[in-house]
């Protein structure tokens, strides 16, 4: 114990620093970013390979925010019960592949690279850059398999016992989900190896309920790209903002 005329009890109180918007935190496999009402975490989903309870739902997403909760698989069956918010989730013969554990990753001054496999015959190399509004999201996807992949965003709380104003959008390229408290919106931007424009579109995926930590009924936003067999590039804008 300090002594009651230690010198730091007259030390005054000063204000927190100003924080940097973005903050590489390569010790700690993440890349913070600060957007003032909330923060986000990026990682690249690196964790031990022993395996426990929902690991993946824990360390395997793209992005952990401190304002928007995350959500937790019910099965791999459906895409509404896999409720697969901030991952790239690819859908093969009825059954919901995600990132797992990847391959290689690093932690750069800008942003989050990981190499990463979710089926057999399929690689994947995802890059992450924030910005300030969101976040963009690289995907370049090498398969042996012909699918559909789900490039998805925050879940967003649709209202159960209370309402909350949820409204949401699906368009050719984008989805968008919103509450009075929230926004999250997915757009395609660009894809190298899916030339036409019924390959990709956006997808509103309504979430089991309690598939979520926080929200009883939940709605993602997401992008449905046609992976063919091949080499393809997917680019994806995710906006997240809290109101």
């Amino acid at each position: 114990m300090l002594p009651d005329d230690h010198s730091f009890w007259e030390a005054k109180a000063a204000p927190l620093p100003k924080l940097d918007a973005g903050c590489p935190m390569k010790y700690a496999d993440m890349y913070v970013q600060h957007y003032g009402r909330h923060s986000t975490a990026f990682v690249p989903g690196v964790y031990s390979p022993n395996g426990h309870g929902q690991i993946v739902a824990k360390y395997g997403k793209f992005a952990y925010d401190t304002k928007f909760s995350i959500s937790v698989a019910k099965s791999c069956y459906e895409l509404h019960e896999n409720a697969p918010d901030n991952m790239l989730a690819f859908v093969i013969d009825g059954y919901v592949y995600v990132r797992r554990i990847c391959e290689q990753s690093e932690v750069t001054d800008t942003g989050v690279y990981s190499k990463w496999s979710p089926y057999p015959g399929i690689t994947v190399e995802t890059t992450l850059t924030p910005s300030p509004s969101g976040h963009t999201r690289v995907h370049q996807i090498t398969s042996d398999v012909e699918c559909a992949a789900y490039d998805c965003g925050f879940a967003v709380d649709r209202g159960d016992f209370a309402a909350v104003g949820f409204q949401s959008e699906e368009g050719a390229d984008y989805a968008l989900a919103e509450n009075m408290y929230c926004l999250c919106k997915v757009t395609a931007v660009n894809s190298s190896g899916t030339e036409t424009e019924d390959e990709k579109k956006g997808h509103l995926i309504v979430a089991d309920p309690n598939t979520n930590l926080l929200y009883t009924k939940t709605a993602i936003p997401s992008v449905a790209y046609k992976i063919q067999k091949g080499s393809q590039i997917l680019t994806t804008i995710v906006e997240a903002k809290i109101k």
